[in-house]
């Protein structure tokens, strides 16, 4: 502090008077990674030491979910989740329509199938790498989700089913058949079928009809009316290629199919047609075509199986409201 006395005479002087009561303002600033500390800094941009510790925090590290067809959470600054945990609680379920609950799956994370679940039923299967691989011996391989006598492991009425699965491919051969879908209930009726898909290995083929390996044909069957609902999709993609998310919602008024999220086929009732109503049962296959004496064997082949060809399964989920 300088003071300046004038003594009359005309004449200035100057003394530097020191106040012991007269304290500078401290400034602080926030350190960076790891510390995150708040530490004096004559030029820091907080005027408290308050004020820094509210603002010297660690950032949350935040997620997102990739989508489609890994859906998976990775690290990203500007993510809606703060947690990995709930990022994969909302990745794992999201393209799943709201009001519906998970009340069954398999990620197929054991070494064997789960005998409380599935029933092995012919040709070949592994576990691996958390994979059901149907066909491991090129012979195709099915699963079904009932006891050899009919009665069902697990069955249910209406919901949201969701395979993900990377389907088989034979190159040229069009002789296997990659299955995904439910059936009734033995004993019900009238009989009900829904298929997710039922895609034939072979080359892509964009002609309007069934065949070739970017086809996902989706088919509901409920003989009480005269027709069956059938539709080939043509999802101008190899779906040997990846991993993709085939699903059904299945409800009292309506069935849609689903791609990757996306809707590709509704079906409502009309005249002709129906919605199933009874309960039904999971089935996952891989069928291999032994001969050309049955059309209908392993639908929609069109010749027989040959070469390599194995249907991987993620997993299998069902969702209902409840």
């Amino acid at each position: 502090v300088v003071l300046m006395i004038n003594d009359c005479s005309g004449k200035a002087w100057f003394d530097d008077i020191s106040f012991s009561d007269v304290t500078s303002v401290k400034k602080y600033k926030c350190t960076s990674a790891p510390d995150y500390q708040c530490v004096e800094d004559p030029n820091g941009p907080y005027a408290s030491l308050a004020e820094c510790q509210s603002a010297c925090k660690a950032p949350v590290t935040k997620y997102r979910c990739t989508g489609v067809p890994d859906y998976q959470c990775v690290v990203d600054p500007a993510g809606p989740y703060n947690s990995l945990t709930e990022c994969q609680v909302a990745c794992k379920d999201g393209n799943i329509p709201p009001g519906y609950t998970l009340v069954s799956e398999d990620d197929f994370n054991g070494s064997t199938l789960d005998t409380k679940k599935w029933r092995y039923v012919e040709g070949s299967y592994a576990i691996q790498n958390s994979n059901l691989i149907l066909g491991v011996d090129n012979n195709g391989g099915e699963i079904r989700g009932k006891k050899p006598d009919g009665t069902p492991l697990y069955q249910f009425k209406y919901g949201y089913v969701e395979y993900r699965a990377k389907l088989a491919d034979a190159g040229a051969n069009k002789g296997f058949s990659n299955q995904l879908w439910f059936v009734n209930v033995p004993g019900q009726s009238p009989y009900g079928e829904i298929n997710i898909t039922e895609t034939a290995t072979g080359p892509i083929d964009d002609g309007n009809n069934p065949y070739g390996i970017n086809k996902m044909n989706v088919t509901v069957h409920c003989p009480t009316q005269p027709s069956d609902v059938y539709r080939p999709i043509n999802t101008r993609i190899d779906l040997s290629k990846d991993y993709h998310l085939y699903a059904a919602e299945w409800t009292p008024t309506y069935v849609r199919f689903l791609l990757d999220g996306k809707e590709v086929f509704k079906m409502t009732p009309t005249s002709s047609v129906c919605v199933p109503q009874i309960y039904m049962y999971l089935i996952a296959g891989l069928c291999k075509r032994p001969n050309t004496t049955d059309p209908d064997q392993c639908w929609p082949c069109t010749q027989p199986g040959s070469g390599s060809a194995k249907l991987y399964i993620d997993y299998i989920r069902v969702y209902q409201k409840i």
